[in-house]
């Protein structure tokens, strides 16, 4: 997701759906007892997403995940208020977890119908 969006930054996708995004892995470089000047790219999705005012975004995340917490996908909605916030109590390798993965596809085909890149029905 933090590459997807770093690439949306130079090139506007039509849609952009993230899963179990950081807001900033510079700053979670921290949780894994690693100064952030390590990290090469900081890669700052919480700076593309207010970029992106016209283009679609749906943001999926897990309650239980301990990889990247779910306060990344918190700080992400909040700089990007427009965007879908979908959270699922699932933890981040067994995303979306079987109770929700209907919702987790009609999600998706939800955001690229009103994108007008599939038809509904």
């Amino acid at each position: 997701g933090a590459i997807a969006a770093q690439l949306a930054a130079q090139r506007k996708p039509a849609v952009l759906i993230l899963e179990s995004t950081p807001a900033n892995v510079a700053s979670m470089a921290y949780r894994y007892a690693a100064p952030p000047i390590l990290v090469k790219n900081p890669f700052r999705t919480d700076q593309v997403l207010p970029t992106l005012t016209d283009t679609p975004i749906l943001l999926f995340h897990g309650l239980n995940d301990t990889i990247i917490p779910p306060s990344n996908a918190q700080r992400l909605h909040t700089v990007a208020p427009n965007a879908v916030l979908v959270l699922y109590r699932a933890d981040h390798n067994h995303f979306p977890g079987p109770n929700h993965e209907a919702d987790y596809w009609q999600q998706i085909k939800t955001v690229l119908t009103r994108a007008g890149l599939i038809r509904g029905g």
